[in-house]
């Protein structure tokens, strides 16, 4: 969904499921999408004083990133498998806004070799009516 945008005609929307687990101390991701799935574990570290994830995908993807508050976002970064080199890894940065309403906008950025960041995806997460 770029840019909060609906899915394509006849695609349906990712599905994130979004549990806690060990406890209550560990937020569980379970994202399910047309083409590909993936799953984060999300900590708080009380030693840092910061925010762990660590992303797995159905792709060999490993996306670790750490961070917290910034103002009113939460702002990670972290690297990722480069998507034309899966040897290299590229900085990324995720920023979190909480938009009201049951929805929050993930907005992710990769640094550019001349120190410039470019947009990756900017998400749109709605949270499901329940049945």
């Amino acid at each position: 969904m770029p840019n909060g945008a609906p899915p394509p005609p006849g695609r349906k929307p990712s599905r994130n499921t979004v549990t806690k687990i060990q406890s209550g101390c560990v937020i569980h991701e379970n994202w399910q999408a047309a083409t590909n799935t993936g799953e984060s574990f999300n900590i708080y570290d009380r030693s840092r004083g910061q925010w762990h994830q660590t992303w797995v995908d159905s792709g060999g993807g490993l996306h670790e990133y750490w961070g917290g508050r910034d103002g009113a976002n939460m702002v990670f970064r972290g690297s990722m498998p480069a998507p034309s080199n899966s040897a290299l890894r590229v900085q990324v940065r995720l920023t979190f806004f909480d938009l009201g309403n049951g929805k929050v906008r993930q907005f992710s950025e990769s640094l550019n070799p001349d120190g410039t960041w470019s947009a990756d995806y900017d998400l749109l997460y709605t949270r499901r009516a329940q049945p």
